[in-house]
């Protein structure tokens, strides 16, 4: 073989072994589970706001996701919500002129009945909003709703790991009871002004029931201020600490 002959054979040989290289990377990026990552610490969700005054928590959807699993994945050894691209998207019009983005997860989408996970975001920045488990009464069975209640205790047990298991089960056990207690004709939306909440630092906790609609327990950053204009407007608000010393959980 002469000498051109060897240059031309090993530039083709060199030209494969880089196709192939670059082929494994490219499989290898679009095979990564982005934004899932269970091991990860815990998230702060702190309170915040933007320049026009309108709260949001500190953190992004894939991180309550990520928190979420953390929680889901000690007891059960799996994952349960996938990366925020696979939730059904739609934009949100609401009244403060933040463009918002809402997130929904249901495992099984086409099975209306079952409780789902709503995560609202702002389209820019991508902090949340506010996140909802919602249930469907109209269609109860004690299976969907012990699904529900399974969706509230490891979506509060994301964003307070510090609580027990028995205080947390007592945190949604008596907030979906006031679901049922304080039952309203004023559909829901992000603005709309609880009858009670709990809350613990920055974190708000309240269940939302409007006739028509589906049953919620949302998750609301807090502040000193916000507090305050819900207790003037004649809302019950509870600090979680106190709430666990009364029922003495």
């Amino acid at each position: 073989m002469n000498r051109s002959k060897i240059i031309v054979t090993t530039a083709a040989v060199l030209i494969l072994i880089a196709a192939a290289l670059c082929a494994t990377i490219f499989c290898n990026k679009k095979q990564e589970p982005a934004e899932i990552n269970s091991g990860e610490g815990s998230v702060v969700f702190n309170a915040e706001e933007t320049e026009n005054s309108i709260l949001h928590f500190s953190a992004a959807p894939y991180e309550f996701i990520n928190a979420f699993n953390k929680a889901y994945k000690t007891d059960k050894g799996t994952d349960f919500l996938p990366a925020i691209s696979e939730w059904t998207a739609s934009d949100y019009t609401e009244s403060d002129g933040r463009e918002t983005a809402l997130y929904t997860f249901s495992r099984e989408p086409d099975i209306w009945s079952l409780p789902t996970v709503s995560v609202y975001s702002f389209l820019d920045d991508d902090y949340i909003r506010e996140i909802s488990l919602n249930f469907d009464d109209h269609s109860y069975s004690p299976n969907l709703f012990n699904q529900y209640e399974e969706l509230c205790y490891y979506a509060i047990k994301a964003i307070m790991p510090d609580l027990s298991g028995d205080e947390i089960k007592a945190i949604y056990q008596d907030l979906n009871q006031k679901a049922y207690d304080f039952i309203t004709t004023t559909p829901y939306s992000l603005n709309v002004s609880p009858s009670i909440i709990y809350y613990k630092d920055s974190i708000g906790l309240y269940p939302y029931f409007a006739i028509g609609e589906r049953m919620r327990l949302c998750i609301v950053p807090v502040t000193n201020e916000y507090l305050k204009q819900l207790k003037d407007q004649g809302a019950q608000a509870t600090e979680i600490s106190e709430f666990l010393e009364f029922s003495q959980v």
